[in-house]
């Protein structure tokens, strides 16, 4: 690495300024190898109130050739930007530099932080295999634990559409009608010697191997993962910048690490792993919301936390890595891993002596949007149901919702993996459209466990992205639902 600066930086816009405002850090050395790419990245901040047509990060003088751009839309949250450009002969300075086009009669500021210069990616192949594999071959891995194998009956559909619909559907998993069992089976403890962990991918390399388990999750597309027939793989990558005596790894690759659902699900119950000792740290990615902070804190506060932004690579001379097997097309917890969630509920005190029905709304979100929610709301509230809509509501009242609650009802989405929450045998009715019937919280149902029920909506229009998709659910099936599930409760 040849720059670093962790301070927050404040960079001022005076009053009635126009046009490009630039702020520059100045380097000068004598080991930049020319004709090779390098990439500075740093983590800005905008205000809400920054009256400004673009920020751009860059090395100064030379061409972008690659990078992560400032969003202007996302205002009083950090963000990461990057970008690369090749170095022309004959350089011996490079200017990281913010380029701020202002546009304001009134002063205004944004702040950087985190700021790194270092060799851009290179791509390099690697032999893939899983941790097992391994283990078996390389005197840099092995098990060190055992978690028990376990068989979890997925529960069945006891309300609502209890036999599949007379209509086609596409399921994720196939066949949820059909009775089936997840097996949790042959899953270990792993101990890797001078492992590298790639970026917030959480991608795994040990010396020329890099883990399969850890780049199944990871987008693809990010990281430029090529397969060729040789039972090799390549990927863009860089040099460790720092070195870990001792850590253990939490990831859930780059999509995963955003996601509420993954976090809950996949992250958080990673740190109940029984080698997951004191003196070592927690590795994960970079901590982008409240909630994710929030319920580490929960969790956990014995640890050190190494969190890897961008693509950050650090090297770990003993790393501890227990990756669940993945089901069907979800990776859920074993259930040993599910005191994660007493231990959060412990923390906003919920009345056991409360029996709320919740329904969850999805008017907040662009994705799936259910075009008739209106009227589904109107009989939720009809059978007594408080209407939630999760989004900027703080996470401890969330979990206590759902720790209070008797009868959840909700569309599939995100939100819904606070069912980790609820008391066994709650009831959770969930609404799904028929071209992503997703089995994914049905499964968690299974594990936790939860009484079942779900209806099923139909597609509107042709958008090719599934998420895009408008959908509409009858009335009359929700009802029925809601009727023959509030008839089981005592």
């Amino acid at each position: 690495m040849i720059m670093r600066e962790e301070g927050v930086l404040v960079h001022r816009l005076p009053a009635n300024t126009s046009g490009a405002v630039h702020f520059a850090h100045t380097i000068t050395c004598d080991n930049i190898d020319t004709q090779k790419s390098y990439t500075v990245s740093a983590s800005i901040y905008i205000p809400q109130g920054f009256a400004g047509k673009s920020i751009d990060l860059s090395l100064y003088g030379y061409r972008t050739v690659s990078g992560t751009p400032v969003d202007l839309n996302k205002r009083d949250a950090w963000q990461h930007v990057s970008a690369t450009a090749e170095i022309p002969p004959h350089q011996h300075g490079l200017v990281p530099a913010l380029t701020v086009d202002h546009d304001g009669t009134q002063p205004s500021s944004i702040y950087s932080k985190d700021w790194r210069l270092v060799s851009a990616p290179r791509r390099r192949s690697f032999k893939h295999v899983t941790c097992a594999e391994l283990a078996a071959i390389s005197p840099d891995a092995r098990i060190i634990g055992d978690i028990p194998d376990v068989s979890v009956p997925v529960t069945p559909i006891r309300y609502g559409q209890t036999t599949k619909p007379d209509f086609p559907v596409v399921e994720y998993p196939p066949d949820g009608w059909t009775p089936r069992t997840m097996e949790f089976r042959d899953q270990k403890v792993y101990e890797l010697h001078g492992a590298v962990i790639h970026g917030e991918e959480g991608i795994v390399t040990v010396g020329d191997h890099v883990l399969e388990e850890t780049y199944l999750l990871a987008s693809l597309d990010k990281i430029k993962l090529r397969w060729a027939g040789d039972g090799t793989a390549s990927f863009e990558c860089t040099e460790p910048t720092g070195i870990i005596s001792k850590g253990s790894h939490h990831f859930s690759g780059y999509p995963g690490n955003r996601n509420y659902a993954h976090w809950m699900v996949d992250i958080l119950p990673s740190i109940e792993t029984p080698a997951t000792s004191g003196d070592s740290a927690l590795i994960l990615p970079e901590l982008y919301h409240h909630w994710q902070s929030a319920t580490l804190d929960m969790v956990d506060t014995d640890h050190v936390r190494v969190l890897l932004k961008g693509e950050q690579t650090v090297r770990c001379e003993k790393l501890t890595i227990s990756y669940m097997r993945l089901v069907d097309s979800g990776h859920w917890p074993h259930p040993s891993r599910l005191a994660v969630a007493s231990r959060i509920t412990a923390h906003v005190n919920p009345d056991p002596a409360a029996r709320r029905r919740i329904y969850i709304s999805r008017r907040d979100s662009g994705a799936r949007r259910m075009v008739n929610e209106a009227e589904i709301i109107a009989l939720a509230e009809e059978f007594g149901f408080e209407i939630l809509t999760l989004t900027g509501m703080p996470i401890a009242e969330q979990i206590r919702a759902f720790a209070e609650a008797e009868i959840v009802l909700g569309s599939h989405g995100a939100g819904l993996s606070n069912v980790i929450f609820c008391r066994d045998g709650t009831i959770f009715c969930e609404m799904l459209v028929d071209g992503y019937v997703q089995w994914s919280m049905r499964r968690l149902a299974s594990v936790l466990p939860l009484r079942y029920g779900c209806a099923i909506g139909r597609e509107i229009g042709s958008e090719a992205n599934q998420h895009d998709k408008q959908w509409r659910i009858d009335p009359d099936r929700v009802r029925e639902m809601v009727q023959a599930a509030l008839a089981d409760i005592p």
